[in-house]
């Protein structure tokens, strides 16, 4: 019968390999939320953008309207 010997140096490079994928992973999990966060806030900012160019656009086009029809 074989003896299987672990030997405590290799037992600690697991330990601190597993503990930096760990961390690694809860890093990269964390960063991804920042940035899936990021793209919804400027996604809303540029919706509210581009209505606020669209109202002032029918706003311009009231305006010059009005400036023509009282040329008229």
């Amino acid at each position: 019968m074989k003896k299987f010997t672990i030997h405590l140096d290799a037992v600690a490079v697991i330990a601190l390999l597993a503990a930096a994928v760990i961390a690694f992973v809860i890093f990269q999990h964390r960063e991804q939320q920042q940035l899936f966060q990021q793209n919804i806030d400027l996604t809303w900012e540029l919706q509210n953008r581009d209505t606020r160019i669209h109202q002032l656009e029918q706003r311009l086009a009231r305006c010059l309207q009005a400036s023509a029809a009282r040329q008229d």
